[in-house]
């Protein structure tokens, strides 16, 4: 308090010393006298601290104030020089705060002892899969990407309606991001109940395709058949007989551009027509939610094992490895 009542800085020219002004009264005090008076109160107030040096800087000397030795000193006012008291400062503890963040698998603050799922052998090859489903498999994305197809693939989910959103841009960009090696397409009921034609949703198919072919090359494509509902009553069932009148257009779809006498890896598109879910009357009662329309729990492993067979018995064949058994019927 004493020396910040005392120092009033003032700018003096190139070449002139720099003066403290003393309070009305007191003598003026040049700058090099004044620093010898600090120096004689910091020995005598602390006689063990080590010697503190300050190094004067003119108005027009460029830098910060430099005190020694390897003590940061705080310096309250730029007076041109360091104008502060000696008593050397303690450095603060290093205190490390529990981070707020969620500890889960993609965070960076990750405890070193949390499960990770195994990435893929250094050298195993990894697979890309695009899901473009309406909500009958919208449920396989809460999986995730290893826990639905395995660890060595990489599985998006991406959401449409029908397949008129196959020519959304935003599709397009995802693909192009991911470049998938197979592309799963489960659409059709949302067509069907919004009274559009299965012609039309060949066009859709056909379209993309031709976008598929030129921007995305190697890729393969899995048609699912769409599933019926499950009839409510005794009477006929409209929706159910556009369906079946989709699947069929879809299945002469697959079959002129995949002919079954071609290896099933040369095949640019396959089939899953979805068999063991259904009976005569539409979706079977245990895969069948209460609003006969969407999948039970039965029904959803049902639909994920098809989508999990048919993707990996195509692996293997490009790999040339031997298939595994199954009760159901290959892709085709």
């Amino acid at each position: 308090k004493e020396i910040h009542s005392r120092v009033c800085p003032r700018r003096s020219s190139p070449g002139e010393e720099p003066v403290i002004t003393q309070s009305p009264g007191e003598p003026v005090q040049t700058a090099q006298e004044h620093l010898e008076e600090l120096r004689l109160r910091n020995s005598e107030q602390h006689p063990s601290s080590a010697p503190v040096e300050v190094i004067e800087r003119h108005h027009s000397d460029p830098g910060p104030s430099e005190v020694r030795p390897q003590q940061q000193i705080d310096s309250r006012r730029s007076c041109g020089f360091s104008m502060t008291s000696a008593v050397a400062r303690l450095p603060l503890p290093v205190v490390t705060l529990p981070s707020s963040e969620p500890v889960t698998q993609s965070s960076t603050h990750q405890d070193a002892s949390a499960e990770v799922p195994a990435r893929p052998p250094a050298g195993r090859p990894v697979f890309k899969t695009a899901l473009i489903t309406d909500s009958m498999m919208r449920h396989i994305g809460d999986m995730g990407e290893h826990d639905a197809l395995g660890q060595n693939h990489i599985l998006e989910v991406i959401n449409k309606r029908g397949t008129s959103g196959l020519s959304h841009r935003d599709l397009m960009r995802k693909l192009e991001h991911l470049h998938p090696n197979y592309i799963y397409i489960h659409l059709g009921v949302n067509d069907m109940m919004d009274h559009r034609r299965p012609e039309d949703v060949i066009k859709d198919l056909r379209d993309f395709k031709a976008y598929a072919d030129r921007k995305l090359p190697g890729h393969r494509i899995f048609i699912s058949l769409p599933l019926r509902t499950r009839r409510a009553g005794p009477g006929p069932n409209r929706v159910n007989e556009d369906i079946m009148l989709l699947r069929d257009a879809l299945k002469a779809y697959v079959d002129s551009l995949s002919p079954h006498d071609r290896p099933l890896k040369d095949c640019s598109i396959l089939m899953n027509v979805n068999e063991n879910l259904g009976d005569d009357g539409g979706l079977s009662p245990e895969n069948c939610s209460h609003d006969n329309l969407h999948l039970s729990d039965s029904g959803k492993t049902k639909i994920l094992g098809n989508f999990r067979h048919h993707i990996h018995e195509l692996t293997r064949k490009i790999l040339n490895r031997p298939p595994k058994t199954r009760p159901s019927r290959r892709p085709r």
